[in-house]
């Protein structure tokens, strides 16, 4: 069981697992669990949390006992699975040969469809649970370590003292671990340590160790003794010794002791420190309990002079060598370095410089300071930075510290000062942000502070927050929806149909959240109940957009039939006008506004129609002003210009039209009479002179034939031959 939490395993699906009956081990016996005889059996596997070489490890919950339990099942397969197999049953057979308070315990070992699997304690560390249902998830001493830098020597030593207890338990109970190091040991919720995954675990009793082949590398680097290189078979517990030195030096330095480095570890434990990691086993402390007392009498005599240290160290193989010898007699280096302040040769391990009496070791603690320091950068801990770096100045006062290095280490620290700057204003923005529901301002900040932090303060926050910005556009889409509705209701269909686009929009991008956000998934699944766009708005998000959604689509319904009649309307009224229809047109004008009470194109078209209404009634009143006074051409060119310029099917129009044509027939007719009756009476009066002129023979006779033989015929017929006599006529 190791520590590195699964990135995918948060939202497994929960499965069970129900305990087998009876698995066959390695050496060809059997292991049994019994779910009647107490055995667990029904455990609800939540998600994996680690994967191994060997094994993949899963949180379960135990709802017999109410517990969460850590499963290990099998990794591998093809060829190797039946070894893997038999390795990983010696697993829990050496586990459950152990039973100590450091040791991880194990409940079962069983086996079913997919394979053998065990169920042990789940080490919950003491960092918060990222779910209410979940435990704290597992936390390691490499994770300690990486995040919080390196620990102090009494912290390292009472840490690896109960590490040491654990391991010296399994040692004595014939069981070697073999990979021991910083990531299989976790801190409980107290910090107390839990040695885990003895996948690699050997059995020192067994005198055939067919599991592990000849030429077999079982090795993590820099924790790994040297001889499970070269031979996985040719171990013993010595080789648990080199790890727990390993993991010593990690935890004073946070480095790999791969690559080591004497002038890291403090003078008082590098002596036990080089024995327990020296690559001949048979030059290393005899076992656990060895090596823990060395380093616990180092750290007691710390103050006192160290005998037998009159030489210096090789920094490549740690060889002690005299002082009078100038080559390391192991490996041949000359065991020359420069000093940092004024590069003048000296030997490795001298503490102060012939030349300048620089002291050394102030100089590897402000080079140790700056590599610290540039860690602390890396893992973006800027307030241990700071509080680190406080030491420059006392090693700089001293002029033990180059100027290059203490101008390096300035600018570390202001760096973070700026850092730690930046992360109390950014927690305020966020603060601001978050209460004034701005939570894209608190996304882009939240950005940029993981940028400076690596914290995860804002985790939750983070987590809650597509959920937060789903409710803010759920409620801005109800007021919208309420604005719209009152704009429905005050005939403002523009105003209203914007406010759908804005509707339609906001629908989509809350649809494009429904991935990140569960309850947006089941408001929005198909088959969920439709609520009543009619009845009162549910209280909760998920019910309250599937009531807006219910509500947008009976409005656009109710809004298109409004817009489509407006617009048959419309068109109907400028044919009209086209055809000079104007009574129509503003009839039809005029029930548009019904519908609306905002400016539309039939709001400029009914004015335009009643404008010419109005002329067209003006030119009709002129032209019965012009025919009440007689004015025939007048009213006629009037009546003509509308019905030839305007068109006017006017019944006023009409109507002047045949009074003109009437009032001027009786005109006409009246002076035809009056010519006629002129004539008559002048030929009359002109008859007796006539005759008259006759009768002297002053006129031919064919003028009385021809001209007055009827006015002859109507003197004597009528009394008009009276008339006659007074010319002398004789008829």
């Amino acid at each position: 069981m190791t520590s590195s939490n699964h990135p995918q395993g948060r939202h497994a699906a929960t499965v069970r697992i129900n305990a087998g009956d009876e698995i066959p081990d390695g050496d060809g016996g059997s292991m049994h669990r019994d779910p009647a005889n107490g055995g667990p059996s029904g455990w609800e596997i939540r998600h994996e949390i680690a994967r191994g070489g060997m094994g993949i490890v899963y949180l379960a919950f135990d709802p017999t006992l109410s517990r969460f339990i850590a499963i290990k099942r099998l990794a591998v397969g093809g060829e190797l699975r039946n070894t893997m197999r038999a390795r990983f049953l010696r697993e829990a057979r050496a586990m459950a040969a152990l039973n100590h308070i450091h040791i991880c315990r194990i409940y079962a070992v069983s086996e079913d469809a997919d394979g053998p699997y065990i169920a042990m304690e789940y080490v919950a560390g003491p960092e918060p649970s990222v779910a209410p249902d979940e435990p704290a998830p597992s936390f390691s001493l490499e994770t300690l370590v990486h995040r919080h830098g390196a620990l102090s020597q009494s912290q390292t030593l009472a840490l690896t003292a109960k590490i040491g207890g654990a391991v010296s338990h399994a040692h004595q109970r014939g069981v070697i671990h073999r990979d021991l190091k910083p990531s299989n040991v976790l801190l409980d919720e107290h910090g107390e340590p839990r040695v885990v995954d003895f996948g690699l675990a050997a059995l020192a009793l067994d005198a055939d160790d067919r599991l592990t082949i000849t030429g077999d590398k079982l090795l993590s680097l820099g924790y790994g003794a040297p001889e499970q290189e070269d031979d996985a078979t040719n171990t013993d517990h010595r080789a648990d010794v080199y790890a727990l030195g390993g993991i010593v030096y990690f935890c004073l330095t946070g480095e790999n002791p791969r690559f080591y480095r004497d002038h890291r570890v403090p003078e008082a434990l590098r002596e036990p420190l080089l024995r327990a990691l020296e690559k001949d086993r048979e030059k290393r402390w005899p076992s656990i309990n060895a090596f823990m007392t060395a380093l616990q009498e180092a750290l007691a005599s710390e103050t006192q002079p160290v005998p037998g240290r009159d030489g210096w160290v090789c920094k490549w193989c740690h060889t002690l060598n005299s002082l009078g010898e100038r080559y390391c007699e192991e490996c041949g280096w000359d065991g020359l370095v420069l000093c940092p302040c004024c590069e003048t040769s000296m030997r490795f391990g001298m503490r102060a410089c012939p030349s300048c009496n620089a002291d050394q070791r102030a100089l590897e603690d402000a080079d140790g300071l700056l590599d610290l320091l540039r860690e602390l950068r890396r893992q973006k801990q800027f307030e241990r930075l700071l509080e680190r770096a406080r030491l420059i100045d006392t090693l700089h006062a001293k002029g033990a510290v180059s100027e290059a290095t203490y101008q390096q280490i300035a600018e570390l620290r202001q760096g973070a000062v700026w850092a730690v700057q930046r992360k109390d204003e950014l927690r305020r923005a966020i603060a601001t942000a978050t209460a004034e529901e701005d939570y894209e301002r608190t996304r882009e900040l939240l950005n940029e502070y993981d940028i400076i932090d690596t914290s995860d303060t804002y985790g939750d926050l983070r987590a809650r927050l597509p959920e937060k910005l789903a409710d803010r556009h759920i409620s801005k889409l109800y007021q919208r929806l309420q604005t719209a509705r009152a704009f429905m209701d005050q005939k403002k269909l523009a105003s209203c149909r914007a406010i759908m686009t804005a509707l339609r929009d906001q629908q989509q991008s809350i649809a494009s959240m429904a991935d990140t956000v569960p309850k947006l998934r089941k408001a929005t699944a198909p088959g969920t109940p439709i609520p009543d766009p009619d009845g009162a708005a549910p209280d909760n998000p998920a019910g309250l957009l599937a009531y807006c959604g219910a509500a947008i689509d009976r409005l656009e319904h109710a809004l298109a039939e409004e817009e489509n009649r407006i617009q048959s309307w419309q068109e109907e009224a400028e044919t009209a006008f086209r055809n000079q229809d104007y009574h129509h047109c503003m009839r039809l004008c005029r029930e548009v506004a019904l519908i609306t009470a905002e400016p539309t194109p039939a709001t400029e078209l009914m004015n335009r129609a009643k404008e010419a209404y109005q002329t067209v009634d003006r030119l009709i009143k002129t032209a019965e002003q012009a025919l009440a006074a007689k004015q025939w051409q007048k009213a006629g060119n009037l009546a003509n210009h509308l019905l030839t310029v305007w068109k006017a099917n006017h019944a006023g129009a009409q109507k002047i039209i045949n009074s003109l044509v009437r009032r001027r027939r009786l005109h006409y007719l009246r002076n035809i009479s009056l010519l006629t009756v002129w004539i008559v009476v002048l030929y009359v009066l002109a008859m007796p002179p006539v005759l008259r002129l006759r009768n002297f023979e002053k006129m031919p006779p064919s003028t009385e034939t021809f001209f007055f033989r009827p006015i002859i015929r109507l003197y004597q017929q009528t009394p008009l031959r009276h008339y006659a006599k007074l010319w002398g006529l004789h008829p």
